[in-house]
């Protein structure tokens, strides 16, 4: 057994405040809870766009230390934004994310 001189006496719930700080079980369901929170809040807010740019065929020439087009060009933009959920996809979604959320809690509990 080891046993530890402490030279000043600590309450249970300065105790309980070190232990948080310094155990990493319970700095690692911390943040798993916070994890699935973060997951809960963004569920619940509506879907951004998403952006796409493709460009392609510019060559180099190392002697010339130069970037040139070969005139075979190929560019493509596009969004991709998904305005409507089907079947209650974005209701399950956030349904699910907070059932996680509170499930974290507790196992954060144990």
């Amino acid at each position: 057994m080891v046993f530890i001189l402490l030279s000043e006496i600590i309450t249970l719930k300065d105790g309980i405040e070190i232990l948080k700080k310094r155990n990493y079980d319970v700095l690692i369901n911390f943040y798993e809870v916070e994890k699935a929170r973060g997951n809960y809040i963004q569920a619940k807010q509506f879907y951004n766009p998403n952006f796409s740019i493709s460009y392609s065929s510019i060559n180099y020439d190392p002697k010339l230390r130069a970037f040139y087009d070969d005139n075979n060009t190929q560019f493509s933009a596009g969004i991709n934004w998904d305005l409507i959920d089907i079947s209650g996809k974005r209701f399950y979604s956030i349904q699910a994310s907070y059932s996680n959320w509170i499930a974290q809690e507790y196992l954060g509990l144990l």
